[in-house]
């Protein structure tokens, strides 16, 4: 079987670093959850990642297709320390996709093809549980 199989990865910006908050396999919700997520305010910053994983090629193409980060209070330019800014641009140049907003390939490893099957699986056996559990309680009435 050759296709391509896609994620959405909803993630969070906590103490400056990216964490995955939840996967999706609509883009859509995974876009509607980003904004209720945004507009509750509680993290500094959050983005969904769409990864799409080719099978034929066994390639991992990952790309932000939605980002809002609040502004933080820029540090005067005497507090910041003269290193800073060379870590500032590697996390910038870490965080996103290539400039543009264009995708970035990224080889896959066989960890992360496994991860992708395993976030499948769950997301299949999710819903196998949802119809059961409606066929069960339909039954009852």
């Amino acid at each position: 079987m050759h296709g391509s199989l896609r994620a959405y990865e909803l993630q969070i910006l906590q103490a400056g670093k990216w964490m995955i908050d939840s996967v999706f396999d609509d883009r859509g919700l995974a876009l509607f959850e980003a904004e209720r997520v945004e507009a509750g305010g509680r993290h500094a910053g959050v983005r969904v990642v769409e990864e799409t994983f080719d099978q034929a090629t066994q390639m991992t193409r990952a790309r932000t297709i939605f980002r809002k980060v609040r502004q933080a209070p820029q540090p005067s330019a005497e507090a910041e320390a003269p290193d800073a800014a060379p870590a500032r641009a590697r996390r910038a140049q870490d965080e996103d996709a290539t400039p543009g907003g264009g995708p970035r390939p990224v080889q896959a490893g066989r960890s992360e093809s496994l991860r992708l099957v395993g976030v499948f699986g769950a997301i299949t056996l999710g819903g196998v549980g949802v119809v059961l559990a409606l066929r069960y309680l339909y039954e009852m009435v």
